[in-house]
């Protein structure tokens, strides 16, 4: 999935998208990888963003489903 956000570029000292795509791709315990993989639902999950735009960024999520996952 993808998402379009509004330009961010005021706020690259913060590095919002940073902090989601930390969350989202991190892999250990407690994790949503950790927890997809446990259901059987997915097989791998990445997450980042694209701040390089003048005038919007994107965001993005990928999941390897399983069968049963899809």
């Amino acid at each position: 999935m993808t998402w379009i956000l509004k330009d961010k570029s005021m706020h690259y000292r913060n590095a919002p998208s940073r902090y989601v795509t930390h969350i989202l791709g991190h892999e250990g315990a407690g994790s949503l990888l950790s927890a997809l993989i446990k259901d059987g639902l997915a097989n791998s999950l990445s997450a980042g963003g694209n701040d390089n735009y003048e005038c919007y960024s994107e965001f993005e999520v990928n999941v390897s489903l399983t069968d049963k996952g899809f």
